[in-house]
């Protein structure tokens, strides 16, 4: 039995990857919009990379995790039924992603501190990070469980999937969230 086969992922991968240019596209044109935001505190820009990759990063992982429990059987491609496995992979996630911003908050207020950067009181950078994050993480769990669900059905690899769509929605999602509470909170 062949596990891999070239021609299937760059078939799967391709189209994916083209949406995944154009979307990463649009994240970047958001945040050049609000790039005032981000000059009145320059924290911010030493925040925003780590920021968008965590929760990229997060949702890969819980992608992985769908995908691996998609083929064992363990989900089942239903979006209705979520079973205890679906329930703390998600949860796992959300744990993880609020671990992950608060010492990713932490990280750029000592950073920033180090580097003599302007940056709001820890409170509210700590507050933007974890709110942010959390959103994130909750908005990714979502899509990821729905993608590795949809992909499955349609017959597709839910790895060749995965980790493109979540990584650029990532990016996407979270610099919308990300400027859409900056004025709620400066």
């Amino acid at each position: 039995m062949q596990v891999y086969n070239v021609r299937r992922i760059v078939r799967e991968s391709v189209f994916v990857i083209l949406i995944c240019i154009v979307l990463d596209l649009q994240a970047g044109i958001i945040l050049d919009l609000n790039l005032n935001s981000f000059l009145q505190w320059t924290a911010l820009l030493l925040l925003i990379p780590s920021y968008l990759a965590m929760g990229g990063n997060i949702g890969i992982i819980l992608g992985s995790r769908l995908s691996s429990a998609l083929y064992l059987g363990t989900i089942e491609p239903n979006f209705s039924q979520w079973t205890k496995t679906a329930k703390e992979n998600l949860a796992a996630s959300l744990l993880l992603g609020l671990s992950a911003f608060i010492f990713v908050g932490m990280i750029t207020f000592v950073v920033s501190v180090f580097l003599n950067l302007s940056f709001p009181d820890i409170g509210r950078l700590l507050l933007l990070t974890i709110v942010s994050g959390f959103l994130l993480i909750v908005c990714l769990s979502l899509l990821t469980f729905f993608t590795a669900i949809l992909a499955f059905r349609r017959g597709l690899d839910p790895d060749n999937i995965i980790a493109p769509i979540i990584a650029t929605s990532g990016d996407l999602i979270g610099a919308v969230i990300f400027v859409a509470l900056l004025p709620l909170l400066f």
